[in-house]
């Protein structure tokens, strides 16, 4: 079983295989890099299970995609994805263009899973992490990414973007944050 399908978790899958757990980028990842279609045929069935139509699932879809293609993200290609840090408390995780975020909403440039992630490890980050030497930059941009700060905020307005766009219902982005975060407490926090 190739690198795609071990991601997948294929049908060579038997009782005693968990399957990988992959947050809903790493599907789009997949297909734009690895040319996988099973990738998207499984990111819209899971789409789909969480309340999109096939039309609403396609157009999600495509528009990670279209982040993808604009900017050269593969880390979401790692089956261990779900589990690495976004910070690594040396270094702001935005040091150039785009890194406000007027200018990420702009540049369409997370996806759902890389906004996940930096807000739920911005709060892990605060709660955990205060004893460290960390430069005022870091602990700065720690603290307005977490959810009990700004992230929350910024989150729902990039979802409200994406959802206007894409003619979504924000109870469709809703499900979609919630499945992220469920994944990131039972396998990476849990």
């Amino acid at each position: 079983m190739g690198l795609i399908g071990s991601l997948l978790g294929a049908s060579q899958k038997n009782d005693s295989q968990e399957e990988k757990p992959l947050m809903i980028s790493q599907y789009p990842a997949l297909y734009i890099y690895e040319k996988s279609d099973i990738a998207r045929a499984d990111c819209i069935g899971i789409l789909r299970k969480l309340g999109f139509n096939r039309k609403q699932a396609t157009a999600y879809f495509d528009f990670e995609c279209g982040i993808l293609s604009r900017y050269q993200k593969t880390f979401l290609t790692d089956p261990d994805y779900v589990k690495m840090w976004v910070f690594d408390l040396d270094t702001p995780v935005f040091t150039g263009y785009p890194s406000t975020e007027e200018e990420i909403r702009k540049e369409k440039y997370l996806t759902i899973s890389e906004m996940s992630m930096i807000i739920d490890e911005a709060e892990w980050h605060f709660w955990n992490s205060h004893e460290k030497e960390l430069s005022a930059e870091v602990w700065g941009e720690i603290c307005r990414w977490r959810f009990g700060a700004d992230g929350a905020r910024i989150a729902v307005e990039y979802y409200i973007m994406i959802a206007k766009e894409l003619g979504l219902p924000i109870k469709l982005m809703e499900n979609l944050s919630n499945r992220e975060g469920g994944l990131l407490n039972k396998y990476k926090w849990g």
